[in-house]
């Protein structure tokens, strides 16, 4: 399957990229956050998405704006570091990846938006209970803001347990030397389990 990454910057797109981003991570966000953020797409070359992920400044992140208050005016990062904090969100696979040359353009870009981000901090967040999908983001060693229950926002259909995960990333740069075996025995092998 010939597959290649892409910018998605048109309304059409961004349209497409929000309802399969809603049938399978069961969010759908809204298309002006989505204009105000980087949205990266996995197409075939029939320009199918198969997969993607939005990157979202502080200002607009829906993970910051969904936390708690006291959770928001305590946090030291969150308080004094705001503007050097990015939201990575919106991650999806479409079934049809199955083997791991498909998915090796996105998560090689996906690591190169994180390191040339110029920003400090990514801020995350997964339904509680995917624990599997944590195990996943845990190569990167994250510091852990908030579990429980977060705020509405518009796209989401009820409130979800959540954990929030601030991810460091100087870390990330180094993680393909810290554990140079991660992506082919872990990403790849459980890729679709875990996302799924």
């Amino acid at each position: 399957m010939g597959v290649v990454m892409k910018s998605l910057t048109c309304e059409r797109d961004l349209v497409r990229f929000q309802k399969l981003a809603g049938d399978l991570i069961g969010v759908s966000f809204p298309i002006e956050f989505l204009k105000a953020s980087r949205v990266r797409a996995l197409c075939d070359e029939h320009n199918k998405l198969l997969g993607g992920y939005v990157l979202a400044p502080s200002e607009n992140s829906r993970v910051i704006k969904s936390l708690p208050d006291e959770i928001l005016s305590s946090n030291h990062i969150l308080v004094h570091e705001r503007e050097d904090i990015f939201e990575f969100t919106g991650l999806w696979l479409s079934p049809e990846i199955r083997d791991c040359q498909s998915c090796l353009p996105f998560w090689l870009t996906l690591y190169q938006d994180v390191i040339t981000s110029r920003k400090k901090y990514f801020i995350y967040a997964y339904s509680a209970h995917k624990q599997r999908l944590g195990a996943l983001y845990s190569v990167v060693k994250h510091s852990s803001i908030f579990t429980g229950e977060t705020k509405l926002l518009p796209g989401m259909s009820c409130v979800e347990r959540e954990c929030i995960e601030l991810g460091s990333v100087a870390k990330m740069i180094v993680a393909p030397v810290a554990k140079p075996m991660f992506l082919p025995k872990r990403f790849f092998s459980k890729l679709i389990k875990l996302l799924g």
